[in-house]
């Protein structure tokens, strides 16, 4: 290599014209310049410009370059991030985090919907109905299971009956009579109820429940349990 005697940039030995300012050469700068009497103009070697590397694959590129020429990968302008797609892209976030808070303190305040049917009851007496289903023959069973599907099951009734017996799964046995046998077995919705509403035995009690079975004795089973005032 030989260096320009005009602009002092290194060209490679033998070339006839400097590659970056176009003096001609002999190939000795340093003879061409003294037989012509020519007392040429140092430059100082242009300064190298600030590099950096590439993130993708670790080549030297200048520091504003926005893509890198060994592998092409986009580079952030400047060296620096992009801060208006940052700034999007932490607004996004939090109008995200903000809709999902309002949503989930929506829902969470919500009260649980009502059972469905529970503000409509059936017509019926707890009497009517033991009575209705009542039967130690299983003559005519089939019809009764029909009706009992068609009319009665799954329906809420509002009865009034004398707590007998809390079972240990904390469902009630009522009945008519404070002394007698039960006619109604009421599976409660919430067992705290037992306390909250101060329930005893002997206390006459009126509940709003679910009809679910029946047996030839004329036990009437329901669930979803609620004790009114």
């Amino acid at each position: 290599m030989s260096m320009c005697a005009y602009c002092g940039e290194d060209v490679p030995a033998g070339s006839a014209n400097c590659w970056k300012c176009g003096l001609e050469l002999d190939g000795d700068t340093g003879a061409a310049a003294a037989s012509e009497g020519m007392e040429l103009e140092q430059r100082p070697k242009e300064a190298r410009r600030p590099q950096r590397d590439c993130p993708h694959c670790g080549e030297s590129v200048a520091l504003r370059a926005i893509r890198c020429n060994a592998c092409g990968e986009q580079l952030s302008a400047g060296g620096r991030r992009n801060w208006v797609s940052a700034a999007w892209g932490a607004f996004v976030l939090v109008l995200l985090a903000t809709v999902g808070g309002l949503v989930y303190s929506y829902v969470a305040n919500l009260e649980p919907p009502p059972d469905p049917g529970r503000a409509t009851p059936l017509k019926v007496s707890r009497a009517q109905l033991s009575q209705l289903y009542k039967s130690k023959s299983k003559a005519g069973e089939a019809k009764k299971r029909a009706l009992w599907a068609e009319r009665h099951k799954d329906r809420f009734v509002v009865w009034e009956s004398y707590l007998l017996r809390v079972e240990e799964d904390y469902s009630l046995s009522l009945g008519d009579s404070s002394r007698g046998e039960p006619d109604v077995h009421v599976i409660l919705k919430d067992s705290d109820q037992i306390q909250a509403r101060g329930l005893k035995v002997g206390k006459w009690i009126r509940y709003s429940a679910r009809l679910i079975d029946y047996d030839a004795e004329g036990l009437i089973t329901l669930d979803l349990g609620v004790v009114e005032d």
